[in-house]
């Protein structure tokens, strides 16, 4: 939260829990607070919600903490509802209850109590498929051409992340500072947790080029959210896909399903896919715990596995036992016993073969 924030709200705290406090130093007091609007634009306005609540809150010009009503929070619920998807609104409702639950500890008073919030703001999170990108298919945009400045950032952001695992908005936290030798070490912002891995030889490149670029915090995801679509439409990555997505099914090329997300996706999944555990890649993504890991993974399929750990390593040579590898990967990430692993490798000995 902001400092000016915290020195403004805590005053209003220490007033509402001293015992002396009469409503006469309350009224003087709110001369100087925020008002509720004033405090939930500013403590969302670094997230991906801050755009959201501003155009929202735009139809009143003072919003106080007593106008957050059963009828206000209703009126909120409708208008994410109707403006994006559901999971997203689900995340936007998700920020409105965090920052009504500090500014209900810092001192300003609501007709309305944390557990109604809870209730009315309350959205079933639906059921929802991703895509991810193979090594292949980064290859190509890798390739790829870029014709504006914002398609040359968006390429090496997004290529950064799906060979790092960063989000899109912590890509200025990496630079040559962070590599050890052969290794690459940094802390997500987001969960302060320490992330470490081989380091793909295209890194070094990537921050170099991104050094030209100084975009604000919050227009990073945006920007590439809409550019990477552009140019994986162009790298031909357009191969007919079906998911089930926000409450329908629905099949179109897919690159139409790329999002900033699928770097990570991306990353994850091919890690996974190349022979990684989930622990081992929830410590690279700097996951808190492997349960987050496990949502960024979108296929486990035994006949993709390959057992080389090529894929932030392009460079190294085919292990001649990968077959064994392989074997040894199912048995213990898919509980198969030793005989069914072993005819399932006899089963895609061609592919391993490559």
């Amino acid at each position: 939260m902001p400092e000016r924030i915290k020195n403004i709200c805590y005053k209003a705290y220490r007033v509402k829990h001293t015992r002396t406090t009469g409503f006469g130093q309350v009224e003087r007091l709110k001369k100087y607070m925020m008002t509720f609007k004033e405090f939930l634009i500013a403590d969302t306005d670094s997230t991906q919600a801050g755009t959201f609540f501003k155009d929202f809150l735009s139809y009143k010009e003072e919003i106080n903490d007593t106008d957050v009503t059963l009828r206000f929070l209703e009126r909120l619920k409708a208008y994410a509802l109707g403006r994006v998807a559901p999971n997203s609104a689900r995340v936007y409702m998700a920020y409105f209850k965090k920052a009504f639950w500090r500014a209900e500890r810092l001192g300003y008073s609501f007709p309305v109590s944390y557990e109604e919030v809870q209730k009315v703001l309350k959205i079933q999170q639906e059921a929802s498929e991703h895509v991810y990108l193979t090594a292949t298919e980064l290859k190509l945009i890798e390739a790829y051409e870029p014709s504006t400045e914002v398609e040359r950032f968006t390429k090496c952001a997004f290529l950064l992340c799906a060979y790092t695992g960063c989000r899109v908005t912590d890509y200025p936290l990496i630079t040559e500072a962070n590599f050890y030798g052969n290794e690459l070490r940094f802390t997500a912002e987001k969960t302060k947790v320490s992330a470490r891995m081989p380091l793909h030889p295209l890194v070094p490149k990537l921050i170099e080029e991104l050094r030209d670029f100084n975009y604000e915090p919050k227009s990073i995801a945006p920007t590439v959210g809409a550019a990477i679509k552009r140019i994986c439409e162009r790298c031909g990555i357009n191969s007919p896909v079906s998911l089930y997505n926000r409450g329908v099914r629905q099949t179109l090329p897919k690159w139409k399903f790329v999002s900033t997300h699928t770097a990570r996706r991306s990353f994850a999944t091919n890690l996974y896919l190349d022979g990684y555990t989930i622990k081992q890649i929830s410590g690279m993504m700097g996951h808190k715990n492997t349960n987050q890991t496990e949502r960024y993974i979108i296929s486990s399929f035994a006949d993709n596995i390959t057992g080389e750990k090529r894929y932030l390593n392009p460079d190294k040579k085919a292990d001649p036992n990968k077959m064994e590898a392989v074997k040894i990967q199912m048995m213990q990430q898919l509980g198969l016993s030793e005989e069914d692993a072993a005819a399932i490798v006899e089963g895609i000995k061609d592919k391993l073969a490559g």
